[in-house]
């Protein structure tokens, strides 16, 4: 929105957040010159032109989204030997930090502009503020956020540290691989083109959850590799993999007579972590 800027009384505008300037700003400075008369103001009647001397920043100001800075702009009148001209007039803007270039421009397009005191204002006529024609600026637009995480990214911010395993949809087709070994043969040829074919036509399904297990007597580190090499095929076979997750599943706790290898469990499965609704 735009807004005035309005000087105080001792010589400092008050502090304005967003837009800078409408038609004119009001600068503010202690009056100097002839003492004014009970009926008459110092200043009644001033107009003239004023020059830009200077824009400088003088803090900033933490705030979200938009971080804030706040410059001192002077402009002093072009005919400043007279007695009866104000002096140098300074106030305070604020305006977002990442506009402070495009802001400086702005000023200095306008580096001489008219400059009256309002003639229907007593209070300037007192006071000596001044309002100077400098046309509204407005400060380019925020960046647009980022877009949301798509794919697997989005379990980031769910604050998932790991898929719950309990639910989703778990697809039919498994890969099955030889004793210690993390390879993909010809015969897992097949179940790849099934699961692509399942993938590309779900795009809804937008993080899928590829698990490397292992058997007993096998080294664990087995299960990740055996899913990364399959979200490796699926990819080269044209799925984004921005879409998949590795993850390798732990052997559990179980009874010694249990402990023994099964080849069933030298697999990859495949499960749906996010369904895009």
């Amino acid at each position: 929105m735009n807004s005035s800027l309005a000087g105080s009384r001792r010589g400092q505008a008050r502090l304005w957040r967003g837009t800078f300037g409408v038609l004119t700003l009001a600068l503010g400075y202690a009056a100097c010159g002839p003492a004014a008369s009970a009926d008459r103001c110092t200043y009644e009647g001033w107009a003239g032109e004023c020059q830009l001397r200077g824009v400088t920043k003088i803090r900033e100001i933490e705030s979200f989204p938009r971080a804030y800075a706040v410059f001192e702009v002077a402009y002093e009148p072009t005919d400043n030997e007279s007695p009866l001209s104000p002096p140098t007039s300074r106030f305070e803007v604020s305006m977002p930090a990442d506009a402070e270039d495009s802001f400086r421009d702005h000023l200095a397009a306008y580096a001489r502009v008219a400059c009256r005191v309002a003639p229907d204002d007593p209070e300037a006529c007192r006071s000596g503020r001044l309002a100077v024609a400098v046309p509204p600026y407005e400060p380019p637009a925020v960046a647009q956020r980022a877009e949301e995480p798509v794919g697997c990214r989005a379990l980031e911010t769910r604050g998932a540290a790991a898929p719950d395993f309990q639910a989703g949809r778990t697809l039919s087709q498994e890969l099955d691989f030889e004793p210690n070994q993390s390879t993909l043969g010809p015969a897992s040829d097949a179940a790849l083109r099934t699961l692509v074919a399942q993938l590309q036509g779900n795009p809804k399904w937008q993080c899928v959850a590829v698990t490397g297990f292992v058997t007993y007597g096998e080294d664990r580190s087995l299960a990740e590799a055996r899913a990364r090499a399959v979200k490796q095929r699926l990819v080269e076979l044209g799925l984004e993999a921005s879409r998949f997750v590795t993850f390798g599943a732990a052997l559990g706790a179980a009874p010694e007579e249990d402990r023994i290898a099964r080849p069933e469990e030298r697999r990859v499965r495949l499960k749906v972590l996010i369904e895009r609704q």
